[in-house]
């Protein structure tokens, strides 16, 4: 199944003087058929893999495809760098080809992407970065100038040796106060720390339990998707409950051998 450019694209900027306009979609549009691959430096016949990159618009188009660093804010924002920038990066164990493509209506190509020779001695721990194929779009405007938007489509690219370690920690249980339009509003605040040498996505929930150790609510958490070494923090609404003291409970399963948990005394006023 292909993805269309509008709920895959990773960024998106004008390049004309400093106006500020919406970006719609033009003609040309590349669609890829996935947003992950998964590659093992230690395993021969795990080194490569596939991109298919189509051309789903009304004309002829050209992209160049390129290989960026990436992580997450810690509230899950993609965020994009130079290669080989970042910690983690994948840059010097990548190659890719090609690295340009033009592509007719309805054409497709593939573009390949490999694990250099020596990666294995390269990568001891998981790295990973996005490859990505880069084309750009002009729009005529009633002024008679043209905008040109560039548009990024992502593959991120994980590649990891088998057997490393899945471990982590909940760094930090809060609760936050806020204003929202129906008045006075609490959010519990739950942060993961991925303390293995592999991303995992952590998910799991909040008890809270009165003195007699019951469960008087639970509070379901966002997942959070963690890089080996990142902090991740997610938050959810605190029901309403009873005047009183009470312990908040975070739970989370990572993949581990083990759940992460941690508490944080907390009283309804």
């Amino acid at each position: 199944m292909t993805m269309r450019l509008r709920n895959i694209v990773l960024c998106c900027w004008m390049a004309f003087g400093a106006m500020s306009i919406t970006p719609t979609l033009s003609q040309a549009q590349f669609a890829i058929d996935k947003t992950e691959l998964f590659l093992r430096p230690d395993a021969p016949d795990q080194r490569n893999g596939v991109l298919m990159v189509r051309n789903e618009g009304s004309e002829r188009a050209q992209a160049i495809i390129k290989v960026e660093d990436w992580d997450r804010a810690d509230d899950g924002t993609n965020r994009f760098f130079p290669s080989g920038t970042k910690p983690g990066s994948c840059a010097q164990a990548l190659k890719v080809f090609p690295l340009s493509i033009s592509l007719a209506p309805g054409e497709a190509q593939s573009i390949r992407i490999d694990l250099v020779a020596g990666a294995s001695s390269l990568i001891a721990k998981e790295c990973w970065s996005v490859v990505l194929v880069e084309s750009q779009q002009p729009r005529a405007q009633a002024s008679g100038r043209t905008i040109m938007y560039t548009l990024r489509t992502g593959l991120k690219v994980y590649a990891a040796p088998a057997g490393l370690k899945v471990d982590g920690e909940v760094s930090d249980v809060n609760v936050v106060e806020r204003t929202s339009d129906h008045g006075p509003e609490q959010d519990v605040t739950v942060a993961f720390k991925n303390t293995g040498e592999k991303h995992v996505m952590a998910q799991g929930r909040v008890e809270v339990r009165r003195g007699d150790n019951t469960v008087a609510a639970s509070v379901t958490l966002p997942p959070m998707y963690a890089l080996a070494g990142a902090e991740m923090r997610v938050k959810a609404l605190m029901p309403t409950l009873p005047k009183g003291k009470y312990v908040l409970l975070a739970i989370l399963d990572y993949g581990g051998l083990e759940l992460a948990a941690a508490q944080f005394e907390y009283e309804a006023k």
